[in-house]
């Protein structure tokens, strides 16, 4: 990794960082939520960071089998490449003996 990218993204969680420290401070107010289950009373930014958080998660559990399926396919791809990698190797050993 490069040292802009590592410092951009150094940058970019500090700004996340400071935005979420913001909101916070800027809504104190406490809200009800009602889970069918349980009620519970939290504050509004806590409220939009754990919705926040469980949408990036089932984000990155929706494209984990996109993922997965893409590295299966590279596997393949890379097999198959030795393979004729291999067979072509076998066929200029073969032409250069015939040849002798």
């Amino acid at each position: 990794m490069t040292r802009i990218r590592k410092l951009f993204l150094i940058a970019l969680l500090v700004g996340a960082i400071i935005l979420a420290a913001g909101f916070a401070w800027l809504n104190p107010a406490s809200i009800s939520l009602d889970l069918g289950v349980a009620v519970i009373e939290t504050r509004v930014a806590y409220a939009f960071i754990a919705c926040f958080a469980l949408g990036w998660l089932l984000g990155w559990l929706a494209v984990l089998g996109w993922v997965v399926r893409l590295a299966g396919q590279g596997r393949r791809q890379k097999k198959a490449a030795r393979l004729a990698e291999a067979e072509a190797d076998s066929l200029r050993k073969l032409s250069i003996a015939d040849d002798a």
